[in-house]
């Protein structure tokens, strides 16, 4: 599967290469800090939302097989007997984990094609060409999918990197408009 992928992204930047891409995407200046705080609120609130949702779903079509490979695990008297137990129910719990990621990204990418986005909300397009404007709503569609799917944890983490980024642009404007100080000359 992680080689058919990384067919599939050469294959389209070899496509989209040939096509006359000319505009770039620029940081929207008119957004604020409370622009940003609120986007990150909102995604952290779906991303919760969504993995509660994962939980009911595992919960209620898995939960009662993780509960017969405890009890198995918990029957196991011996060491030989108790490894392959536990295998199973790790191996169990690794396929539960799986489906939850891809439960989490279907789910996150039907939120981002409904119009749910990242990158279109923190970026201006407008000079993007057609083609361009196309790969990058692409792209934030996938990435709005990915960041919803990691849960709740993947976007508190994004919001405090972006946060602190702010909050040191912020610091530099403001040092940036002050006077200089005057040196010290010793007595």
């Amino acid at each position: 599967m992680p080689v058919a992928a990384i067919v599939l992204i050469v294959l389209v930047a070899l496509l989209v290469s040939g096509f006359n891409l000319t505009g770039t995407a620029v940081l929207d200046p008119n957004l604020k800090q409370a622009d940003y705080n609120s986007l990150f609120v909102n995604l952290g609130i779906i991303a919760v939302i969504l993995e509660r949702f994962i939980e009911v779903f595992n919960s209620i079509w898995r939960r009662s097989g993780k509960i017969d490979l405890q009890l198995a695990v918990d029957a196991t008297t011996t060491l030989e007997t108790r490894l392959p137990a536990q295998k199973a129910l790790d191996d169990y719990r690794s396929q539960t984990e799986t489906y939850a990621m891809y439960g989490g990204f279907a789910l996150g990418l039907i939120l981002a094609v409904a119009g749910i986005h990242i990158l279109q909300v923190l970026y201006d397009i407008e000079a993007m060409s057609g083609w361009q404007r196309t790969l990058f709503r692409a792209t934030d569609i996938v990435l709005t999918a990915g960041l919803l799917a990691g849960g709740s944890k993947g976007v508190n983490a994004v919001t405090a990197v972006f946060g602190n980024l702010l909050d040191s642009s912020a610091n530099r404007a403001r040092e940036a408009g002050k006077p200089p100080t005057p040196p010290v000359t010793p007595p």
